[in-house]
């Protein structure tokens, strides 16, 4: 009997990859998850799928000038967005408001929908209801006339100022004693003859106008007076509270002055008075109130009155009145403002689980409110909001998410929790976010361009859809404003959810995955590849593959659109190290395995 050699034969085995996890870009990534993609979602996880179409729902390139600034979703009024000077509801226009060319931050407070940094509001129940936040009146020519009164303007006649009291008084006559070293108002009272002092003492200023807006001012409202030049009533000057509402071209506020003065504003200079608004880097609401942030100066340098001064400081509104700022009554609704000592500008704001949270870089300032007005800030160093990324912070569900300086967080209110490890501290730049339901929507710039990712909160899956460039991002639908080059459009993200518009054609969509074979240490093969998908009729779908990190990618078959079935796709490769596949494709696609039959080598290339 002969002894023949005997081949020893190779073994195989089956990998089949069932789940699909998205995006991640690390160097070493799972089973499932995808190296780069384009025009992917986790819509039917585990399966992996395309994106829904987009939708067109206005377009605005022929019918307003400037670019679209932002775009807000509201409940009640629906889409409106602002561009060229002006707000506009589904395109049309809701008013004219003279608004700056700058990206815009928007607040709701009740009906109000507050418009950033141009200060201005317009209420949405009332359209016609539109202005500037800020209000301000100056005399420059004419009479300002101050005269001492009661609280409700009734003005007092003329008191004796001495150190001693007056001989035989009038009932209710004035007397400013001066006994003491300072100022007293006291009135006498025939009946129980005697003197009283009058705690609260008040001045009427008249002669004043109304401001370039047509506006006056409130009952309580803060306001700042610059500008008294008259000897005797100079002390006025500074932070007042004007105690009338009427619009007879008066003010009365707390002060005392000994007698009925008056100042030529055409000769002594002019007289300003402004009920203003902080400048802001970035503003919340949060209990009936507006919060905001400022790092830097408080003036514009526009201002003659204000040459400003370098603040680092959180600032709140009047308790349901956003148009005060500097109303100090020590009152549970006075505004509030509080300097902090960290250093560094603030990079954004959210209003986290109820409570405004203004993030730098490095740090989280958090500030609990008060009922009695009492509001404490407490300050804690972690992954704060990158600069330049303000426009990144959304809250889902009472909590915020942002792009920090290395990824994305999510904060809850117990602090910020990494959620974007696939990036793989990739540095992204300018990032403009928005939620959707339980998605959040983020375009953002790299060295090689831009990105438009998704992440699925609910199965905590991040993926690349394009590189689409978002000039703003707002929730609801997922609106987004094209900032492409001639672009004036407002998009639906969301899978067309919109009736109305244009829907987007075919969706042209790629995968690729990690290197395949690090894990084994001997030569292997991949003998066959076998794909189980559902296309629609039309859809394409190629597989390329790439040997052992070579730059060329080499066709390995393609698929056209059929039913739900399973295809078996012969495939003679040479043998490598490792390889990587890449499926791209056009259609709708839905994939829910690839089975990879894997042969081994001898051991030797």
């Amino acid at each position: 009997m002969f002894n023949f050699p005997k081949l020893k034969a190779l073994r195989t085995k089956q990998e089949t990859v069932s789940v699909f996890r998205g995006y991640d870009r690390n160097v070493r990534i799972k089973e499932g998850t995808f190296r780069d993609m384009r025009n992917l979602t986790g819509d039917h996880y585990p399966v992996m799928a395309v994106r829904g179409q987009r939708r067109t729902v206005i377009d605005m390139s022929k019918k307003a000038e400037g670019e679209i600034t932002g775009i807000v979703n509201t409940s009640r009024k629906g889409l409106l967005h602002t561009q060229g000077g002006k707000i506009y509801l589904y395109g049309k226009v809701l008013a004219d408001m003279e608004l700056s060319d700058k990206p815009k931050q928007f607040v709701m407070m009740g009906q109000n929908l507050i418009i950033l940094p141009d200060m201005k509001y317009i209420n949405l129940e009332n359209p016609q209801d539109f202005g500037t936040i800020g209000h301000a009146v100056d005399v420059l020519e004419g009479t300002v006339t101050f005269e001492p009164c009661d609280v409700e303007g009734n003005v007092y006649a003329d008191a004796t100022v001495s150190d001693t009291a007056p001989a035989n008084p009038a009932d209710k006559a004035l007397w400013i004693d001066t006994s003491l070293g300072g100022k007293v108002l006291k009135q006498y009272s025939k009946n129980l003859g005697n003197w009283f002092a009058i705690e609260k003492t008040y001045v009427k200023i008249s002669g004043l106008n109304y401001g370039t807006d047509g506006q006056w001012f409130n009952q309580y409202d803060g306001v700042t007076i610059r500008g008294i030049a008259v000897l005797g009533a100079d002390h006025l000057n500074g932070e007042a509270i004007l105690q009338t509402n009427s619009n007879s071209r008066s003010i009365v506020i707390e002060g005392l002055i000994d007698k009925k003065l008056e100042q030529n504003c055409t000769a002594e200079g002019p007289i300003h008075i402004e009920r203003g608004m902080p400048i802001m880097d970035f503003v919340v609401e949060a209990g009936n109130r507006l919060w905001g942030c400022r790092y830097g100066l408080n003036a514009t340098g526009e201002d003659p009155y204000n040459p400003g001064e370098f603040v680092n400081k959180i600032y709140a509104s009047k308790l349901g009145d956003f148009r005060n700022w500097e109303c100090f009554m020590g009152l549970a609704s006075d505004s509030w403002e509080c300097d902090v000592g960290s250093q560094g500008p603030f990079t954004g704001a959210a209003n986290v689980a109820g409570c405004p949270v203004f993030y730098k870089e490095d740090m989280r300032h958090k500030v609990w409110i008060s009922d009695v007005g009492a509001h404490q800030v407490t300050a804690t160093p972690c992954q704060g909001v990158k600069a330049g990324c303000g426009r990144s912070v959304a809250t889902m569900d009472g909590a915020a998410i942002f792009k920090s300086l290395w990824g994305f967080c999510m904060d809850d209110g117990s602090g910020p929790e990494e959620i974007g490890q696939c990036f793989a501290g990739a540095k992204y730049n300018n990032a403009v976010g928005c939620v959707c339901g339980h998605k959040y929507y983020v375009s953002m710039e790299e060295a090689d361009g831009w990105h438009l990712f998704v992440y699925d909160a609910d199965k905590r899956l991040w993926h690349r859809e394009d590189d689409f460039c978002a000039s703003a991002l707002w929730g609801g639908n997922a609106w987004v404003a094209a900032a492409e080059a001639g672009q004036k459009k407002l998009l639906d993200l969301n899978s067309g959810t919109m009736q109305d518009g244009h829907m987007e054609g075919p969706i042209s969509w790629m995968a690729e995955t990690g290197e395949i074979g690090l894990g084994d240490p001997g030569r292997k093969y991949l003998s066959r590849l076998t794909l189980r998908l559902s296309m629609e009729p039309g859809a394409e779908l190629t597989v390329y593959a790439q040997y052992d990190t070579q730059p060329e990618w080499v066709a390995l078959g393609s698929i056209r659109g059929i039913g739900l079935q399973s295809f078996s796709l012969p495939l003679r490769l040479r043998r490598c190290d490792n390889l990587r596949l890449r499926l791209e494709g056009e259609g709708d696609v839905k994939l829910y395995s690839i089975t990879k039959t894997i042969q081994e080598g001898s051991g030797f290339p």
